[in-house]
Order: structure tokens, then sequence, then C-alpha cells
């Protein structure tokens, strides 16, 4: 990493604990900076307002499963998804596992099918439909890094999982913090699935508002990128 700077002009760390590990290898330096993700600038052409919807959008990642450290858990975290299917359904919803990437899909049968619940499957790779498709959405339960991004910057409240730290800083930076599912336990999510769906409009609210000053941050991010290009 440190021929990496040596050769950069600018590097931009996407959250402070990424740029505390750029600075705990190469000490301080103006040339690392920080700058939010910036795939919050992406604006897929919505046809229906997500607050109207009755689509609850469910994300898994294999990546939960199969990170080192994380196979004990498997079957808790599928049971987690399972039990957010099912307490969607229960409450009156529509379910969805949307497949993000193509290596989900597998995961995805097997949680649909220990839900017990009718639920929709979509899978699609085309990344803006796959925006449009959270936008559209009245709420999103994630393990996807972007599909949350997706959500936050579209006014979706999410409800998520983590398998490293840029999850903790992306819920931070969004207010949002108390969204980040740390107990699995199958009744505890389906708790926290509901106090989500009641707090829809203010989660919704406070959401867009974020999202406007961490764009004018990415914004300011390519503005920058831009001078030193020219």
């Amino acid at each position: 990493f440190r021929r990496v700077v040596e050769a950069a002009t600018l590097i931009f760390a996407r959250d402070r604990q990424s740029f505390q590990f750029c600075q705990d290898v190469v000490g301080a330096d103006s040339r690392i900076r920080m700058a939010p993700d910036f795939t919050n600038l992406l604006k897929p052409a919505l046809m229906m307002d997500g607050a109207s919807s009755r689509r609850i959008l469910i994300v898994p990642n294999r990546r939960m499963i199969d990170m080192p450290g994380k196979e004990v858990e498997s079957g808790q975290y599928k049971l987690a998804m399972a039990a957010v299917v099912a307490s969607v359904s229960r409450l009156g919803w529509e379910p969805a596992l949307l497949a993000h990437g193509s290596e989900d899909v597998p995961l995805i049968r097997e949680i649909h099918a220990a839900s017990g619940a009718s639920a929709e499957t979509i899978s699609e790779s085309d990344p803006l439909k796959l925006k449009q498709l959270i936008g559209e959405s009245h709420a999103v339960v994630g393990s996807r890094f972007h599909a949350l991004v997706s959500a936050f910057s579209q006014g979706v409240p999410a409800l998520g999982t983590s398998w490293s730290h840029k999850y903790e800083m992306l819920f931070e930076d969004y207010g949002v913090p108390e969204l980040l599912l740390g107990n699995l336990h199958p009744a505890s999510v389906g708790d926290s699935v509901e106090r989500l769906l009641d707090r829809r409009p203010q989660l919704s609210s406070m959401l867009r508002e974020r999202s406007a000053l961490i764009e004018s941050r990415a914004s300011a991010m390519w503005d920058e990128v831009c001078g030193v290009l020219q």
C-alpha cells in the first residue's frame, strides 16, 4: 500500500475507519482524503414511490456465511433471514428475495425454503435496474453493501447485517446505527422488522436529508478529482 500511495496524487477512503487504516500504514499524508461511496449519485428512473409499495426486499449475501470466522454462524444467518421473510408475510406485506449477485442464488433458495412463506425471487445483474427495484420497495432487509447504499440514498429504510466495518460506517453516516442488526435470533429479527415498518415515514424523511448531504460530499470529491486531471 505504501507504493500505491507514493504513486498516487489523491486517495479517497470511503469512511473514517478506512481512513484510519490508511494512516496507520503510511502516517498522516495530505493526499489521503475521505469521501463517501459515490454510487449514491446514480439516479434510476422510478416507476412508483416506495412509500405506496407493498414489497419488502430481502437481499442476502453469501459473504455472511463464507467469510473466515463466519462459518459457525451460517445456520443462524439463514434462520434469521428466513424469519424476516416469514415476518414480512405475516404482517401482510409482500416479501421478495433479491439476488444482488449470482453467487447469492443458492443461499436465497435455502432461505426461501426455510421461511415456509410465499415470496417472489428476483435475479438481476443490471446495477441501475437493481437500484430501481430497491428505490421502488417499501423497505429493505439486506446484507449487500451496495444494496443498502441504494436504499438509504433513495430514502428507503433498511435493516442490515454486517461482516465488515464498512457496514457500521455506512449506517453511522446515514444516522441510523440502530438499524444494523446485532442480534440475529429469529424472534428479535422479526420484532426489528415490525419496528422498521412502523417508523417508515420518519426514517425515510431523515434518510433523504442525510442523502442530500452525502451526495454533496461525493460530488465535491469528483470536482477535486477532475481538477487534478485537467
